[in-house]
């Protein structure tokens, strides 16, 4: 890996393991949080529920802005989420009581984080296209390890400090994401060639008819995430009849984050 590259490869990998830090907080202890916060099991799934509707509708609205190629850049929207997730952190942390407000906030930063993770991945593709070289196989294996360890972390540390450790570590890994993408700025290519023959397809009704066959396999990719994300959200109430605790499920979380590392790593090497 030359210097450069690896120059490159490293911010990207600090900033898909604070992403996924964070991820840890906000989804993998989704329930464990709101569950503190006084929220039923049926309030916790509409609110999920809610957030993922949410997400659907606006990737592509927000994937549609971006490929207009105005000011609205993956790493300028990747800034913006961040930092709304970081307000979002800090007012969970601040805010003791209140069902409602914490209903809405959540959502809404469980929401923003889902829009923001296929981001990261188009913002390679364009740094890579700018030819800042970048290892995503690392980079993103490296995700998942960040995603491991601050799990089984914070298994742990719910145990001695209470949920809102949560918000806390959010707070330190988002501000950290926020200084690095700041810095993160790709070079501006110069005689770039013009008068590309691909049609962008950001109508999703384009989209459907130009590739059908596509659409099938993102039916199968939507059923497979019912499974994921059930045993994801609901992990806690899962283990918890089986005399589990916060612990145990961090130690759960690391394993199965462990697990994806050796694709990750490899993923390269794979396409």
């Amino acid at each position: 890996m030359t210097a450069t590259r690896k120059f490159w490869t490293l911010r990207y990998i600090i900033i898909n393991a604070t992403y996924f830090a964070v991820y840890s907080g906000i989804h993998a202890y989704a329930s464990v949080f709101l569950l503190e916060k006084g929220f039923s099991n049926t309030l916790i799934g509409i609110t999920l529920a809610l957030a993922n509707i949410l997400s659907v509708i606006f990737q592509p609205f927000i994937a549609g802005l971006i490929d207009k190629q105005g000011k609205l850049t993956n790493r300028n929207v990747s800034m913006a989420s961040t930092a709304l997730l970081l307000i979002g952190s800090v007012l969970l942390l601040i805010i003791k009581s209140g069902i409602v407000v914490i209903f809405i906030i959540f959502a809404l930063i469980y929401t923003v984080q889902m829009v923001y993770q296929p981001i990261l991945t188009a913002m390679y593709f364009e740094y890579e296209a700018a030819g800042c070289h970048i290892y995503y196989g690392l980079a993103r294996g490296l995700g998942s390890c960040g995603f491991a360890v601050v799990s089984v972390f914070t298994g742990k540390a719910i145990g001695w400090f209470g949920v809102n450790i949560l918000m806390i570590l959010d707070i330190i890994f988002l501000t950290i994401a926020l200084i690095v993408l700041y810095f993160f700025k790709k070079p501006e290519i110069k005689n770039a060639e013009t008068g590309s023959t691909e049609t962008a397809h950001n109508n999703l009704i384009s989209f459907i008819k130009t590739y059908p066959f596509f659409m099938l396999f993102v039916a199968g990719a939507m059923c497979f995430f019912f499974a994921h994300n059930a045993i994801n959200d609901y992990m806690i109430q899962i283990i918890t009849p089986l005399g589990g605790t916060e612990t145990q499920m961090g130690i759960a979380v690391f394993i199965a984050a462990l697990l994806e590392l050796p694709t990750m790593a490899l993923i390269d090497k794979i396409m």
